[in-house]
């Protein structure tokens, strides 16, 4: 689920940083600028249009052949971590675990505890969008070193993201 909207507007559906609701989301905060955009009064070429649409249709196909191809294998297909990549999670994690835990206490314990699983459904689509749809799924994946680093990038992102709004 993917929500946008000013801090305002977030506030009612999490009412507080103690409920757990908000560890249950991966959130980005972007910086409004004092500029005004002006971008919004310049006209799109009228040919880009059809052409965007017609590349999003393609995704659209494309997903959902994947998607398809995915449900009906005979079996489960399970995602897996190198031994080091294991090691480099855990050393990440002990890191920000302990300096989160000095900045904001218990308080923010849930958001620590559940990022880790948020980057292993990352990498878990990331992988699935590598396959290749014309071979069987395979039962076992395990996480390429692109996708690995894409996921820390990721996960260090979203806690940076989320100890932002804790603080608001």
């Amino acid at each position: 689920v993917l929500i946008s909207g000013t801090y305002n507007q977030l506030k009612p559906l999490i009412k507080s940083r103690e409920n757990g609701l908000m560890s249950r989301f991966a959130c980005y905060v972007v910086k409004q600028t004092q500029d005004f955009d002006d971008r919004v009064w310049l006209d799109a070429e009228e040919d880009t249009i059809p052409q965007e649409i017609a590349l999003y249709e393609q995704l659209g196909h494309e997903l959902s052949l994947r998607y398809a191809w995915m449900r009906n294998a005979k079996h489960k297909c399970y995602f897996y971590l190198t031994d080091a990549q294991l090691k480099t999670i855990k050393r990440m994690f002990r890191s920000e675990y302990d300096t989160y835990s000095a900045e904001f206490g218990d308080l923010f314990d849930a958001s620590l505890k559940r990022t880790p699983a948020i980057m292993k459904r990352i990498g878990m689509i990331l992988a699935g969008l590598r396959m290749d749809i014309t071979h069987p799924l395979p039962e076992r994946v395990v996480c390429s070193e692109k996708d690995f680093e894409t996921m820390l990038l990721i996960g260090h992102k979203l806690l940076l993201h989320a100890a932002m709004m804790f603080q608001m």
